[in-house]
């Protein structure tokens, strides 16, 4: 008989009723996706379910991009809140801007508490010899030695910039004995630190308090 049109199916489309309402008219009509403009906010929406996760990349309120991915393995054990976090991490070799201050470790959430987070560090900025003509530099809009300002936040090469304070001896103090690590030697402590962290001569203020650890010196005894 070869290929024919099918009658009933054609009435059916040609008499389906219109939609009344917001609601039908979403089901009838796909979203299209938007085009970027990066003069705008970029919003993004997450959810997570038992076994997956997705986002939508938006801008005032329109689609610019669809994600979904099915969890698997250790991911599927996660709480609702690290799953929906989970939609927007990205590893920090990829993402050098905000890495150093999205990252959740434990050494972060530690050092908040005690020293109630780190805004002040913004006013230390310029009072510190070494790093202060890097802020006056991109402060300018220069970019210098793979230093940016974000925020008021000084980074070099993602690494958030801890100006000459007692901070950075606190910082050294939590990475090596503060319960989040179990009091490891100099290089380990020093590559805990590295990871988010930069200042001059880091690795001689951690060898100088692991040198001074009192737990560390009845262990070697």
């Amino acid at each position: 008989r070869g290929v024919e049109v099918d009658s009933e199916k054609v009435k059916a489309i040609s008499e389906w009723p219109t939609p009344m309402n917001v609601g039908e008219d979403k089901l009838c009509n796909a979203p299209l996706l938007a085009l970027s403009n990066f003069d705008l906010t970029f919003e993004i929406e997450c959810d997570a379910s038992g076994i997956g996760i997705g986002a939508v990349l938006m801008q005032n309120h329109k689609p610019l991009m669809f994600f979904s991915e099915k969890l698997s393995g250790a991911s599927l054990r996660y709480p609702t809140y690290d799953k929906e976090l989970y939609a927007l991490y990205k590893q920090g070799k990829e993402n050098i801007v905000a890495d150093a201050l999205s990252r959740r470790y434990a050494l972060f959430n530690t050092l908040n508490a005690k020293i109630l987070g780190f805004e002040h560090l913004k006013s230390l900025y310029l009072d510190d010899v070494f790093f202060a003509p890097f802020v006056e530099s991109c402060e300018k809009g220069l970019v210098v030695d793979d230093y940016m300002l974000f925020e008021g936040f000084l980074f070099r090469k993602g690494k958030l910039c801890i100006p000459s304070c007692s901070i950075r001896e606190l910082l050294v103090k939590e990475a090596h004995g503060g319960g989040l690590m179990a009091h490891f030697g100099v290089s380990k402590t020093y590559d805990m630190l590295a990871e988010h962290f930069y200042w001059p001569k880091m690795k001689h203020d951690v060898h100088k308090v692991c040198k001074h650890c009192i737990a560390c010196s009845d262990k070697r005894a």
